[in-house]
């Protein structure tokens, strides 16, 4: 399909990328667990996972995660990058299973670390922290309004905690 193959066994996975004009399209592989090498932290995919079509003839499946799971991926090292993304997946996904994603956190041993970064998130969208990387990636501002619906959506996941 055009992608360059990288060996990240020492990372749980494999990576492959393809330069679409202006876009660089990547594709992380992960088979059973994720390791983040920035937190130390490890993820196990959930068992209940969607099967996604991934050949133009539509007879290569696999598994993809759940929206809650790429979040919680995305906060386990918060880099720059994971905090745009972890913000665009909350604005995508208003209507996120707030439940799954703690029971996933749970079942993987990450409530704590993930906690913990959701109070990051909050700080940073907060402050406004997060303006200059936004704006690096996609050119345009957060309006207010976005910043806000963010805000409450993280609110409310640790509100969901703590009501376990």
């Amino acid at each position: 399909m055009g992608f360059d193959y990288q060996d990240e066994t020492a990372f749980e996975g494999v990576k492959a990328t393809r330069r679409v004009d202006d876009v660089t399209v990547e594709i992380h592989i992960s088979v059973e667990k994720l390791w983040d090498m920035r937190s130390g932290q490890e993820y196990v995919w959930s068992p209940l996972v969607t099967e996604i079509l991934v050949d133009d003839q539509g007879s290569l499946s696999a598994p993809a995660a759940s929206v809650e799971e790429l979040l919680i991926l995305k906060l386990l090292p918060l880099r720059d990058r994971d905090m745009v993304d972890a913000i665009g997946l909350i604005l995508d996904n208003p209507d996120m299973d707030l439940a799954a994603f703690w029971q996933n956190c749970e079942r993987t041993g990450n409530t704590t670390h993930v906690a913990k970064r959701l109070h990051e998130l909050e700080q940073k969208l907060s402050s406004g922290a997060f303006r200059d990387v936004w704006q690096v990636e996609y050119g345009d501002p957060l309006s207010l309004t976005e910043v806000r619906l963010v805000l409450e959506q993280v609110r409310k996941l640790k509100l969901t905690r703590t009501k376990r």
